[in-house]
């Protein structure tokens, strides 16, 4: 995810590691600065990472919660970084915690994380239907604090396991604000990220209508020295360059790499794209309510990942059928 996104701030739960660990997590992403919640006896674990450009004061660095004040020059607001209770008896304990900060909250605010709740029985595919008395706690944490949800327009189904060995899907994770957080961002978007290697999917909010294309460097990927069309198209650009006397050697050069990119494109030799697409098809079968895993899925496979890089390969294969088969811990996988 780092590849794609250098976040101004990146929140993670159940780091479920020592400071020690989880401070060279912080040099090798990149970040300035680190607040760090120790997990008890290697469990849970709270990290947030900010870059320097932002002026944060910590104002509670708790269990289930980081509360931060935000300046970025002339502006300034309040996030809560929130890790709901997995014990649904221990819960109403965070939503108490949120309402006493949101009561004071005068300011944009926003509340951010893993909350470990629903807000009714909507959003949830499978497993048994809960008792909408259940949900009431909840709702009434959001009314109490004068929250929204922030906008998304992607799938919301944030979680995926098993309960008493159903499979069962929902949001669990979300983003909200106050009405002066809406005023300070009226373009909040929140998107829902691939899930790769959990059982949620990374929320990822942004704040402005930024245009996030940027154009990337060309790069010669040496497995196309042993494809002879490559050769062949190389050359062919080079010497027809070189018949124009006004061309330099950069606009040779220049003229080749156009001929490579188009080449690329037509002949889907890409392999970030061909894996983008098979972990589209991937999370595609994991949404429905009962997914097809078994032969369909191993039939795409390796059909499509030939393409790519034999160790890209093998890493992708693990990753997805791990990733595939976590909520079914009882399948046998040679059936």
């Amino acid at each position: 995810m780092r590849r794609e996104h250098f976040l101004d701030f990146l929140f993670l739960l159940e780091t479920k590691n020592s400071s020690h660990y989880v401070l060279k997590m912080q040099r090798s992403l990149g970040y300035d600065m680190v607040q760090l919640v120790e997990p008890e006896r290697l469990s849970d674990g709270l990290a947030l990472f900010w870059k320097s450009s932002y002026e944060v004061e910590v104002l509670r660095a708790e269990k289930r919660i980081i509360d931060v004040k935000v300046k970025l020059r002339a502006i300034c607001f309040f996030i809560s970084f929130g890790y709901g209770e997995p014990a649904r008896h221990l819960r109403q304990g965070v939503w108490d915690s949120l309402t006493e900060i949101g009561s004071t909250r005068l300011e944009a605010w926003l509340v951010v994380g893993d909350l470990n709740e629903q807000m009714d029985n909507s959003k949830k595919l499978g497993g048994p239907t809960r008792d909408d008395a259940d949900f009431i706690p909840f709702r009434n944490m959001i009314i109490d604090c004068g929250l929204k949800e922030i906008p998304s327009s992607e799938n919301r189904i944030s979680w995926v396991g098993t309960r008493n060995n159903e499979y069962i899907q929902c949001c669990l994770d979300r983003a909200l604000g106050n009405s002066d957080s809406f005023n300070l961002f009226p373009r909040g978007h929140t998107e829902y990220l691939e899930r790769i290697d959990s059982d949620h999917r990374p929320i990822l909010t942004r704040f402005t209508n930024e245009n996030m294309s940027r154009q990337r460097r060309f790069m010669f990927d040496k497995r196309w020295t042993s494809k002879p069309e490559v050769e062949v198209l190389i050359r062919e650009s080079w010497n027809s360059g070189n018949r124009e006397d006004s061309l330099t050697l950069f606009e040779s050069i220049v003229d080749v790499r156009r001929t490579l990119s188009k080449w690329k494109r037509k002949t889907n030799t890409n392999s970030k794209k061909n894996i983008t697409n098979l972990r589209d098809k991937l999370e595609a079968e994991r949404n429905k309510l009962v997914p097809k895993i078994f032969h369909r899925l191993n039939k795409i496979m390796r059909k499509h990942l030939i393409l790519c890089d034999p160790i890209i390969c093998i890493i992708f294969q693990e990753r997805c059928f791990s990733a595939m088969y976590q909520p079914f811990p009882n399948l046998d996988l040679e059936s």
